[in-house]
């Protein structure tokens, strides 16, 4: 898909460093949430599915032991794995691979969080109920999940339909990349099907993304964390088994 819509595999590590305040910030703050999470729950071995260009992994590498990280598409692994050597990053191990196709892997381990950040909207219902349930397959005792994911609850439709997809070059969001569409109820209840325990439940990048300078956008997006709105354009939710 990425490849079909000329996305590359720099993409995500491009956005964060663009000289687009807006789209540098909207990037900027899924890893000040990631930061977050990894202060408080401190694990120690990481998956990551959907890994992109690796800004979860070139970022917070230094504060686990071990990153896993998934993804097939396969450009944008490699512009990973380049800038893991670069920086000598060493932690952090790469398996190109459908994502949905991950139960198979023999060798995969078990981690302490699993995070799937900016990909359940990009797969079909049905895919998704059998990622979720091979969740507990990865998962340490007491071993988090983190998703982040578009909030169709909220702002976010306006914000894709009518400002990104119609008024921007960006390759088209809804029906194209963006197939499930969730909100916060829709989000519990597929996860509750399963029996997972909802730990944390907020939404964020209401309008903290909006403002020019870092120091700015990171306080309201705390605030807008704490808040715990229903509005915002991304979902955060926390599960363990």
């Amino acid at each position: 898909m990425e490849k079909q819509l000329g996305i590359t595999g720099d993409y995500q590590y491009k956005a964060l460093q663009s000289r687009n305040f807006l789209q540098s910030n909207w990037h900027y703050n899924k890893l000040t949430v990631i930061d977050q999470l990894l202060n408080l729950y401190q694990p120690q071995t990481v998956l990551d599915l959907g890994t992109g260009s690796g800004n979860l992994e070139l970022n917070f590498a230094g504060k686990v032991k071990k990153i896993v990280g998934v993804d097939y598409h396969d450009e944008a692994l490699i512009f990973l794995s380049a800038e893991l050597k670069k920086r000598k990053i060493k932690n952090v191990s790469l398996i190109n691979q459908n994502i949905l196709e991950l139960s198979g892997e023999k060798n995969l381990g078990k981690f302490d969080m699993i995070f799937i950040v900016d990909v359940l909207e990009h797969l079909e219902t049905k895919s998704i109920d059998n990622l979720i349930a091979n969740f507990k397959k990865w998962l340490n005792l007491q071993g988090k999940i983190v998703v982040i994911t578009p909030n169709y609850g909220g702002f976010w439709p306006f914000l894709e339909r009518i400002i990104i997809d119609k008024l921007t070059s960006l390759p088209h969001l809804g029906k194209m990349q963006h197939v499930t569409e969730f909100n916060s109820q829709k989000l519990l209840k597929v996860f509750g099907k399963h029996d997972y325990k909802l730990c944390r439940l907020t939404t964020f990048n209401t309008f903290s993304f909006l403002f020019p300078t870092k120091f700015l956008t990171r306080l309201l997006n705390n605030f807008e964390l704490k808040l715990s709105s229903s509005f915002g354009n991304l979902i955060l939710a926390v599960f363990e088994v």
